[in-house]
């Protein structure tokens, strides 16, 4: 389970590259001329260490262009609502959380807050409200076992967007684009390409 939270103060991106660090507290991906900031907070967990790497890897990707991202691991469920705290307390426009263990804080983070948006992926809130984005992917092709993907018909299907990308970094670039214009509180189900063959 990872809790991402993204401050997003400009529209503008750079050319500027970077290397993905070690996940240490405190490690810092700079993107020369960023006006963004990304908080990470890891949170270690058996069933989910299978797909920390990649994930961390399509971040980096998605946001290397346009972000600085400081990672933030946490050991234990405890520090997820610290986590949650500070990164309400930098006053974000946007708040990322990946996985079913996050849904909790968030549900109540986004109650709470209605001024911020919050982008849950790869887990399926109780009901979606306008400032709680959810991104999914299909099931047969989700890097990172996305078992919510089967719940999606719990939605109405009006606000179930169903869109093709070619991996998880474009459509994470796609989604949060369309939270940076306002379209936010949809649901959205990737169907990702590069996978689609494996």
């Amino acid at each position: 389970m990872w809790l991402l939270a993204a401050l997003l103060v400009a529209s503008g991106c750079s050319d500027g590259q970077s290397d993905a660090p070690e996940p240490d507290s405190g490690a810092t991906v700079s993107v020369g001329g960023s006006q963004q900031l990304w908080h990470v907070f890891g949170l270690d967990s058996g069933s989910v260490n299978g797909f920390h790497h990649e994930f961390r890897t399509e971040i980096e990707s998605a946001a290397q262009s346009q972000a600085e991202v400081v990672w933030e691991p946490s050991s234990h469920p405890a520090e997820l609502a610290e986590a949650m705290t500070d990164a309400l307390r930098a006053g974000p426009d946007l708040i990322i959380g990946v996985g079913s263990g996050v849904l909790d804080e968030f549900n109540h983070a986004a109650a709470e807050h209605l001024d911020t948006d919050f982008l849950i992926v790869d887990a399926v809130p109780p009901e979606p409200t306008a400032n709680l984005t959810t991104m999914l992917f299909d099931v047969q092709t989700c890097p990172v076992g996305a078992e919510c993907a089967e719940a999606a018909d719990v939605f109405d299907v009006m606000i179930l967007d169903e869109l093709i990308e070619p991996d998880v970094a474009a459509a994470l670039r796609a989604t949060l684009r369309n939270i940076a214009v306002g379209q936010t509180g949809r649901v959205a189900l990737y169907r990702l390409e590069s996978l689609a063959s494996q």
